[in-house]
């Protein structure tokens, strides 16, 4: 039930990566959140195609992007709580090698704080060709704040519920 599936991007002389996420079952019939990544050629045909579980069915997984840089390496970046040993969700970011699919030793779980991180947007870094420029969201709950988000006196002037934006450069 993969109703996500929201990115495609070229792959010259390949193909194409085919991308995204969403509820599935898998063979003993358990209901999963997971990702997906495959590459189609040219013709047509699926080269490889791989789902892959990404966090727990209580926590949303959106693929948001695969991205390329400018030195040919493929990443697929993913929501969700990817590291089951932290209590938020943050994102992950797989590498993809183009003849086998995604790479689960070549991961890097990224969050902050105690806030569950969401990326929305991923993009090569226009001037650092082995970086990647991510934007999304933090979101704010009270709970988890050291301060009272509707006290005026506070230093910050958020409140719960505000999705405070972050920009983040990755190496």
């Amino acid at each position: 039930d993969f109703d996500a599936l929201n990115h495609v991007i070229e792959v010259p002389e390949l193909g194409y990566i085919v991308g995204g996420s969403g509820n599935y079952i898998d063979p003993s019939g358990a209901v999963k959140q997971g990702a997906l990544a495959a590459m189609v050629g040219y013709n047509g045909s699926q080269l490889w195609g791989q789902t892959y579980v990404h966090s727990d069915i209580s926590y949303e997984s959106v693929a948001a992007r695969t991205v390329a840089t400018a030195e040919g390496k493929y990443y697929q970046i993913v929501n969700g709580r990817g590291d089951i040993t932290y209590l938020e969700n943050g994102f992950s970011i797989y590498e993809i090698d183009l003849s086998n699919g995604i790479a689960p030793s070549d991961v890097r779980h990224i969050h902050i704080q105690e806030h569950p991180i969401k990326v929305m947007s991923a993009h090569p870094h226009p001037q650092n060709p082995e970086h990647l420029l991510l934007s999304g969201f933090l979101e704010v709950d009270a709970s988890n704040l050291p301060y009272d988000p509707n006290d005026p006196q506070s230093f910050y002037e958020l409140s719960a519920g505000d999705r405070p934006p972050f920009l983040m450069e990755i190496n």
